[in-house]
């Protein structure tokens, strides 16, 4: 994706949303594996292409909300495989907090 419609696709993101979709997403995926995904099992729970699903990694990357983790392949030459997994901020966004096997747990409520 160009810088333009990188930049376009946050935006209109940060307007309609669907960053909190992706992000969603990501944090169902990631709970139900228990482990960080590949940006071609995002595109497939998205509908998407694995291209434009990796341009919303990215960019929920560079908000703070999905890490990367280069695994090296296990036979052979080659690019290592680029996983993601959502930070604690992204846990912590959606009102949750984040526990070392994935699974969902609410934040206590603040009331006084």
């Amino acid at each position: 994706m160009s810088i333009v419609l990188c930049i376009f696709w946050e935006a209109w993101s940060e307007a309609d949303g669907a960053s909190d979709g992706i992000l969603d997403k990501l944090l169902d995926l990631y709970r139900e594996r228990k482990s960080p995904i590949h940006y071609s099992q995002l595109a497939e729970a998205l509908q998407v292409n694995r291209f434009s699903a990796y341009d919303m990694l990215k960019a929920l990357e560079r908000k703070g909300l999905a890490m990367p983790q280069y695994v090296l392949r296990r036979e052979g030459p080659g690019r290592s495989a680029v996983l993601f997994a959502p930070t604690p901020q992204a846990f912590s966004q959606l009102g949750e907090t984040a526990t070392r096997n994935g699974r969902r747990r609410k934040k206590p409520s603040s009331r006084a």
